[in-house]
């Protein structure tokens, strides 16, 4: 059981780190660029970043969507243990 979940976690890792370095600069961001009127983006700005003095923040944004599921699923289970002590 245990091993079953460190795979699936880690799964889940691989998977959100994907769709955060690939999804996000290639798809998301030029639509925020642009609506926000931010000037031109091209994802290799953002891949440049990754290595750069900018770095803090291109990485934020690369593991962004899995810490943003992950505290969603630390609420969820919170809400879950508390309903189950009121009951």
């Amino acid at each position: 059981m245990k091993n079953k979940r460190i795979a699936s976690e880690w799964l889940f890792f691989v998977g959100a780190f994907l769709f955060g370095i690939l999804a996000l600069p290639i798809l998301i961001l030029p639509f925020l660029f642009s609506v926000l009127e931010w000037g031109n983006y091209l994802p290799i700005i953002f891949y440049k970043s990754l290595f750069s003095h900018d770095w803090m923040i291109a990485w934020g944004i690369t593991l962004g969507p899995y810490i943003l599921v992950q505290f969603i699923r630390s609420i969820v289970w919170s809400v879950k243990i508390l309903k189950e002590d009121s009951d």
